[in-house]
């Protein structure tokens, strides 16, 4: 049923994709690249919004008890960061190689991904105050195999959907 792939014809579509992809890719290396002290301003900024998102009076609260909030949503936001770039990237990856059997393609999206995240963390060991950790490749790992399974969902819905209307119109 998908071994012609869906996007089969529509080069623009892929070329879309493989860009997507690199820029994910680029992406994914400037935040790793980062200084340990500038990578932790823009993590901060990001939870202290996060936490006045969730809760409008954080302000009001003790300092002691915005510090304890401020110190848990940052390792959240960081690891779900972490998640999210690499389910990104699988997906975008996915989404390009469209034209693979599903299978394969799906399984080379997160284990290019997966590879990736740990030659991020390799990268990350020459970066002033940063360092490889094997549980952040997991966790890409994680987040890569979520968003090689989204593209994969995608790809069957899009073929089931044009196979009905296909089915829809021969249909006297």
């Amino acid at each position: 049923m998908l071994e012609g792939g869906i996007w089969l014809g529509h080069r623009r579509l892929r070329l879309i994709f493989g860009l997507m992809t690199l820029a994910v890719m680029a992406m994914i290396f400037f935040f790793s690249a980062q200084p340990g002290a500038e990578s932790a301003m823009l993590s901060g900024g990001i939870t202290e919004w996060l936490a006045r998102f969730i809760d409008d009076g954080f302000d009001l609260q003790p300092p002691e008890v915005r510090a304890a909030v401020i110190l848990f949503l940052d390792h959240v936001t960081r690891k779900l960061g972490h998640f999210c770039e690499f389910a990104l990237l699988a997906f975008c990856l996915r989404l390009w190689w469209e034209t693979l059997t599903n299978r394969h393609a799906s399984l080379l999206a997160w284990g290019c991904a997966t590879l990736y995240a740990a030659t991020d963390e390799i990268h990350q060991l020459f970066v002033d105050a940063r360092g490889a950790a094997v549980k952040d490749v997991l966790i890409d790992s994680a987040g890569a195999l979520t968003g090689a399974l989204a593209a994969y969902v995608l790809i069957v819905l899009i073929a089931r959907s044009r196979a009905r209307k296909e089915a829809s119109l021969s249909c006297p």
